[in-house]
C-alpha cells in the first residue's frame, strides 16, 4: 500500500505532518509514501517534500449558489490535478497493489485498512476504488454512495486507468466547480472503473461520524490540532498499541543512527514490522537507507 498526503505550505499542516512523522503515524505506517505540496522549500521534518508544479499552493472556497459549483469547501481540484501527475511520473507508487490519499488532518490507521483491501484482492488485479459515504445532503442530492477525500483508495489498476486517460475527463466533464474528490469519483465512474461501497471504514464528521475509540474505524476526520489528532490517534491505538508504535519508531531510528555512524547518507527509513502488502519495497519517496 503506498500512501500519500498534500501539504499547504502554510499553517498547521507542515508541523502535523512532521509530527506523524516522528512518531510513525498515519501514512508513515503504509509500505511507501510520499509528501506533496504547491510551495517550494516546506519543511516536514525530515521527508523531502515533492513540489506540485504550476500551483499556489491554496484554493478558494465553492459558493453552493453559483451554477456548476458542487461543494461550500476548498475547490481543490486544480492542486490535486497535478499532484495526480506528480504522484504516476515521480514516485513508485504504481509498484504497490493499493493508492491511498490521505489529508493531513486525517487520523489514519494503515493496518487497519489492509483488511479492507484484503477482502477485494480476489484471484485477480482488481480495478476498483471506494466509495466511503452513504449521507445523502438534501433533498436535491441523487448520489446515494459519495467518495469523501478525507481518505481515498484505489487500487493500482484504477490509478493507471485515470493515468492514461485523466485527459478524456477533463475535457468531457465541466469539472471547475467540483471539489477533487466530487471529481475522481465522478472521472472514475466515466471511465469505467468499478467502485466498492464501503461505508464502514471512514469516520468523518461531515458524513458518518464515530468516536475515536471505534477500533473498526480505519480513519478519523476533521483534526486539525496536533493535541487533538495525537488524542484521538492514541484513544483508538490503547496504550498496548502506541507502545507497539513507539517501538518501531524507536528502531527505525536507532537504524539511522548506526548509518550515520558508518558515513553513510542517512534518508528516512521505512518503519519495520509491517504487513507485507506483497509490493516492490524499493520506492525513491519512501524511507529507505543509503549507504
Amino acid at each position: 500500500m503506498f500512501c500519500w498526503s498534500v501539504v499547504t505550505p502554510w499553517g498547521y499542516e507542515p508541523s502535523l505532518v512532521a509530527s506523524q512523522y516522528d512518531r510513525g503515524a498515519g501514512i508513515f505506517n503504509c509500505d511507501g509514501y510520499a509528501v506533496f505540496s504547491g510551495g517550494e522549500d516546506v519543511e516536514v521534518g525530515p521527508i523531502n517534500v515533492i513540489q506540485i508544479p504550476d500551483v499556489d499552493g491554496g484554493a478558494g472556497l465553492g459558493n453552493l449558489a453559483e451554477n456548476g459549483v458542487t461543494t461550500n469547501s476548498f475547490l481543490n481540484t486544480d492542486i490535486f490535478l497535478h499532484a495526480w501527475i506528480v504522484l504516476t511520473e515521480q514516485t513508485d507508487a504504481l509498484k504497490f497493489d493499493w493508492v491511498a490519499k490521505v489529508d493531513p488532518d486525517a487520523v489514519f490507521f494503515p493496518e487497519r485498512l489492509r483488511s479492507h483491501l484484503e477482502q477485494q484482492m480476489g484471484d485477480g488485479e482488481n480495478t476498483i476504488y471506494f466509495m466511503n459515504c452513504n449521507k445523502q445532503f438534501g433533498a436535491q442530492d441523487t448520489e446515494p454512495a459519495k467518495l469523501f477525500g478525507s481518505l481515498e483508495v484505489f487500487s493500482k489498476n484504477a490509478v493507471i486507468t485515470y493515468r492514461d486517460n485523466r485527459d478524456r475527463c477533463m475535457s468531457d466533464m465541466h469539472w471547475q466547480g467540483w471539489g477533487e474528490d466530487f471529481f475522481m469519483s465522478h472521472c472514475m465512474d466515466y471511465l469505467g472503473v468499478g467502485h466498492v461501497e464501503d461505508f464502514q471504514m471512514l469516520a468523518d464528521n461531515r458524513c458518518n461520524g464515530a468516536p475515536c475509540d471505534d477500533t473498526s474505524k480505519v480513519s478519523f476526520h476533521d483534526f486539525k490540532d496536533e493535541g487533538a489528532w495525537f488524542w484521538c490517534w492514541e484513544t483508538s491505538l490503547g496504550e498496548d498499541g502506541v507502545q507497539e508504535y513507539k517501538k518501531k519508531v524507536n528502531d527505525r531510528d536507532a537504524g539511522r543512527e548506526k548509518l550515520r555512524a558508518r558515513g553513510g547518507n542517512v534518508h528516512p527509513r521505512m518503519l519495520k514490522g509491517l504487513e507485507d502488502s506483497g509490493a516492490s519495497r524499493t520506492n525513491s519517496t519512501k524511507e529507505l537507507f543509503e549507504g
